[in-house]
């Protein structure tokens, strides 16, 4: 795998000939990266990481950390962490299974990192990407 590091920007080479570009944002940058991922719909309806991002987006939360995956220059895949290690990530579902979102919280992971509750599966991809799974 290809990792390329630039100004905040991770290139990352999934499958061989396939870019998906992963920028990683902090501060008041979250801010518009969150109003890319609710514009976006990176989220499911209803479930909490809509309400951070939109959280964020009104400068009500300030200690997170947000990135983007690119495919195409489309975005397809959002990640957040707070401060305190709680991890999200949604990848949309035509993108899924393809290393997105191991990408995308390869840009937070420390030792307080830890994902919880989602989508069938969200057991196995936090404890598959080394994060500690509440």
């Amino acid at each position: 795998m290809l990792c390329l590091q630039h100004l905040g920007v991770w290139l990352y080479n999934i499958l061989e000939g396939d870019m998906v570009n992963i920028v990683c944002f902090k501060g008041e940058d979250c801010k518009i990266a969150a109003d890319i991922a609710l514009k976006n719909r990176l989220y499911v309806s209803g479930w909490s990481l809509s309400g951070y991002l939109i959280d964020v987006r009104k400068g009500r939360k300030t200690d997170t950390r947000i990135a983007l995956a690119y495919k195409d220059n489309k975005p397809v895949g959002v990640s957040l962490q707070m401060s305190y290690g709680l991890t999200m990530c949604f990848t949309k579902k035509a993108y899924r299974r393809q290393g997105i979102g191991r990408q995308l919280t390869k840009c937070f992971k420390n030792k307080s990192s830890y994902g919880t509750w989602g989508l069938d599966g969200a057991e196995y991809f936090w404890k598959n990407v080394g994060y500690q799974y509440k």
